[in-house]
C-alpha cells in the first residue's frame, strides 16, 4: 500500500489476525454473497448492472472491522461491503491485503433502498483503489473507448429496401436493455452501450435476442 511504513503494516495484519477464528477456512470460489451497507451508497450502487465486474478487497483501514472487504464497481465507486463472517474468512484465509474479482448478479430494486448480490470468483492482485480510478484491465473490465464506427462497406447491395439488419439487443436479468450485441467472446458477450462504450458481460447472466 503507497506510504506505509512497515510497522503499520505489521500492525494491520495483527489486527486481521486477532479478528480472525483460528483455524477458520475461507470459502471456496466461486461463490454469492449480499452486499451490506448499501445504504450508505445509494448514489453509486442504482448505477450499478447485472453482469458488471467488481473488484473487491480488503479494507484494513476500516475503524470498524480489521478484516472488512469493501465492494468496488467497474469504475472504482463504492459499494459496500461483504458481510463480516464472510469478510473475515477470506482475509484469515488469504491474508491482509487480499483482493477478488466478482459481478454484480442481481439489482434487488426496492422502493427505498437498492440491494445487491454479487458473485466472487477469483482472486486478483492487489489494488488500493480509488473512487474514480480505473480498475487493472483485462478481459472482465470496462473498455471505456468508445467503439470504432462502422466501415462503409463497398460490397453492400445499394438497391432499396435492403437495409442492414439490425444489431441484436442485450438484456439484463432485469429486463434492462444494456445495449447491441457487438460479439461473442467465449463465455462473454461485448455489448456496446448507448454511451458509446462497450462492455463485456458473462453470457450466463443476459439474455441475447434471437
Amino acid at each position: 500500500m503507497v506510504g506505509m511504513t512497515p510497522n503499520a503494516s505489521s500492525d494491520i495484519s495483527a489486527r486481521a489476525a486477532t479478528s480472525t477464528p483460528p483455524g477458520v477456512r475461507p470459502p471456496r470460489l466461486p461463490f454469492g454473497a449480499a452486499v451490506v451497507g448499501v445504504s450508505f451508497h445509494q448514489a453509486a450502487v442504482r448505477r450499478a448492472e447485472v453482469g458488471e465486474p467488481l473488484h473487491l478487497e480488503h479494507d484494513p483501514t476500516n475503524p470498524y472491522d480489521a478484516c472488512a472487504v469493501r465492494v468496488l464497481g467497474a469504475d472504482g465507486r463504492m459499494l459496500g461491503h461483504l458481510p463480516a463472517p464472510l469478510a473475515a474468512r477470506l482475509v484469515g484465509g488469504y491474508g491482509p491485503h487480499c483482493a477478488f474479482r466478482g459481478a454484480v448478479t442481481d439489482v434487488l430494486d426496492a422502493k427505498e433502498t437498492v440491494g445487491l448480490r454479487v458473485v466472487v470468483h477469483a482472486a486478483a492482485p492487489a489494488k488500493t483503489s480509488v473512487p474514480g480510478e480505473d480498475l487493472d484491465t483485462d478481459v472482465n473490465t470496462v473498455n471505456t473507448t468508445p467503439a470504432a464506427p462502422a466501415r462503409a462497406d463497398s460490397t453492400r447491395d445499394p438497391r432499396p429496401g435492403l437495409a442492414e439488419e439490425a444489431p441484436a439487443k442485450v438484456w439484463a436479468r432485469s429486463g434492462r436493455c444494456l445495449g447491441a450485441l457487438l460479439a461473442r467472446r467465449g463465455d462473454q458477450v461485448l455489448v456496446e452501450r448507448p454511451d458509446g462504450t462497450s462492455v463485456l458481460y458473462p453470457d450466463a447472466l443476459v439474455t441475447v435476442d434471437g
